[in-house]
């Protein structure tokens, strides 16, 4: 069947289901809905303010309305079917170091920065401390004891730990310079060299130091890939350098870091490392007018994990006349990728599976986003060629103008949406080394995103459909009509899904859809927004997990007390 002709039996399909669905309603009139998948309302609402915000943890999620130029936070705790006030952590709730509640109660008051405010969950007592800078540890079963640096009136940093209500300040054998990465690494200098900085670990629990890579350089060489001359020789690593504030990333194991060189030079360095000829390998010069920009953590996604990538990169600009160049550091494989850029790059990244691959300037991690409303970037692919292939790594510049990049989900491909200021946005694909570049077609085309292997779902003029990308034929295969919301890959075939959509209602229905075969099963109609639970661990995977839970409110055309938050439960046996 031809895309028209499908979309006349669609078409004939729908208004035929619309007319059946008003019989029976007026068949059945006051009746409740018959809703599938266990659903079961836990609030009645309807405002049309009403927006999803996504999940606030695990087993929660976030939703808002609008009155009165004042916005309400609220959460649905999907175990106990509860709706309560979002409550804006304090310190004490949660602990273990890290991006966690008591991190977020840092500063949570504009008018007394670098308060902390902790709360005794059994008696509800509050204990207030000034002046920290950032938070170690936070109380737990783990530990009891609360530990943060707190900062006096020159900027010195101290550490301090024990009972929340009587901290007391920890003497340790070096001078902090600066908190980098995660919060417990730190630049710091012997008390008998203070202008000699070092890299040294603090264990937030046994409060015990480790010195990672000293101030005194030892065995070094320049990086296979790198360009670079003079002697080698160093006392101290460096703070900042180049506008690059915080000089420190971590790949893998290793670290990179900039170190002040004997001659007056600077040097980005790698390491430390505990094998090998060189305990640190230097990668490129900074020059003193330079400008460094390092890219943000890049991780690699797999069908069960995200994890952080072996790699750093930095867009170095030594001079106007001299250009932009990216500068890839493959802790793996222990070689540096140099790649002219002919503009900057935007701070978005994605990796292939493996980590040898990484596409550098467009957001392109996760789908639930709207590509339409995001802005074009330049786009550059880098195959840092793997140790075990040879090769000094390649660097391939795929587009000026891309919305969304990403590589399938085996790694053999990569796609690209192009959406220019005006007129039809297109869709591109090629080898994940960057060759064999085509376009596969053009239109109204958004939130392109790879579903199984090389299959890539999107949505074109309204339409749920997908294409092959090694397909060179480009058939398209349409999945449902009218889609709404963000389309979720289930196992095998499913897709979670709104489809049918009123404008004149604004609502629609949702139900899972069959990418293969078609087949429907509905969840409910009147669905206006709709959010899935699982996504709050990451974009869905190829073979994914259930969605398991899916909020969604229906807003019908009159008020009603069908009118509301309403939860379904999607098990391993609906999705056979």
């Amino acid at each position: 069947m031809d895309r028209r002709a499908w979309r006349r039996e669609s078409r004939r399909l729908g208004v035929a289901l619309t007319v059946l669905v008003a019989v029976l309603g007026a068949c059945g009139a006051g009746q409740p809905v018959a809703r599938g998948f266990g659903s079961h309302q836990v609030l009645q609402i309807r405002d049309s303010t009403f927006f999803f915000n996504g999940g606030f943890g695990p087993t929660s999620i976030g939703f808002s309305t609008t009155a009165d130029g004042s916005t309400s936070l609220l959460t649905l705790d999907l175990t106990t079917d509860r709706v309560l006030p979002y409550a804006f952590p304090d310190g004490g709730t949660t602990g273990g170091g890290g991006y966690d509640d008591c991190e977020l109660a840092l500063s949570s008051d504009p008018a007394d920065p670098g308060s902390l405010t902790v709360t005794d969950a059994q008696t509800g007592q509050m204990t207030t401390i000034d002046n920290v800078a950032s938070i170690l540890w936070c109380p737990n079963s783990a530990s009891p004891a609360l530990t943060v640096l707190r900062s006096d009136a020159t900027g010195a940093l101290t550490l301090w730990s024990g009972p929340v209500d009587n901290l007391q300040q920890v003497a340790l054998p070096i001078t902090l310079s600066q908190a980098v990465l995660y919060g417990n690494l730190f630049l710091a200098a012997f008390p008998a060299h203070p202008n000699a900085l070092g890299l040294f670990m603090i264990d937030p629990m046994a409060l015990t130091v480790t010195e990672i890579v000293p101030p005194q350089l030892g065995t070094a060489a320049w990086a296979s890939g790198a360009t670079g001359a003079g002697s080698l020789t160093s006392s101290t690593l460096v703070a900042s350098v180049g506008g690059l504030q915080g000089s420190v990333s971590r790949t893998g194991v290793q670290y990179t870091y900039a170190r002040a060189m004997d001659d007056g030079s600077t040097i980005m360095f790698a390491g430390p490392f505990s094998s090998g000829p060189a305990s640190e390998l230097a990668l490129f010069p900074i020059a003193p007018s330079a400008d460094v920009l390092p890219f943000s953590t890049i991780l690699t996604e797999t069908p069960t994990a995200r994890r952080l990538a072996p790699v750093a990169a930095w867009q170095y600009e030594a001079t106007v006349s001299q250009g932009l160049s990216l500068q890839v550091w493959n802790d793996a494989a222990q070689q540096l990728v140099a790649c002219p850029e002919p503009s900057v790059l935007s701070d978005f990244s994605a990796a292939s599976a493996d980590g040898t691959k990484i596409l550098f300037g467009v957001n392109a991690s996760s789908y639930s986003y709207s590509y339409d409303s995001v802005a074009s970037a330049p786009l550059m692919l880098v195959d840092l060629a793997v140790a075990a292939q040879g090769g000094p790594g390649t660097c391939t510049f795929l587009s000026t103008e891309a919305t969304y990049a990403d590589f399938s989900s085996d790694g053999s491909t990569v796609a690209w949406l192009v959406q220019p200021p005006t007129g039809d946005a297109t869709l591109w694909t090629a080898a994940s080394d960057g060759s064999g570049q085509r376009m596969i077609g053009s239109g109204n085309i958004t939130q392109p995103h790879f579903a199984v292997g090389t299959e890539l779902e999107l949505e074109l003029g309204g339409d749920l459909v997908w294409v092959d990308t090694n397909d060179t034929s480009n058939t398209l295969h349409y999945v449902a009509e009218q889609v709404f919301g963000t389309a979720i890959d289930l196992e095998g075939s499913w897709v979670l899904t709104g489809y049918q959509f009123s404008s004149q209602d604004a609502t629609g229905l949702l139900g899972l859809v069959n990418r293969d075969t078609g087949a429907k099963r509905l969840i409910s109609p009147e669905v206006s927004t709709y959010v899935a639970q699982y996504q709050q661990g990451g974009a869905p995977q190829d073979g994914g997990v259930p969605a398991q839970q899916i909020a969604y409110l229906v807003r019908g055309r009159n008020p009603s007390s069908q009118d509301g938050i309403w939860v379904a439960t999607i098990g391993e046996s609906d999705l056979q």
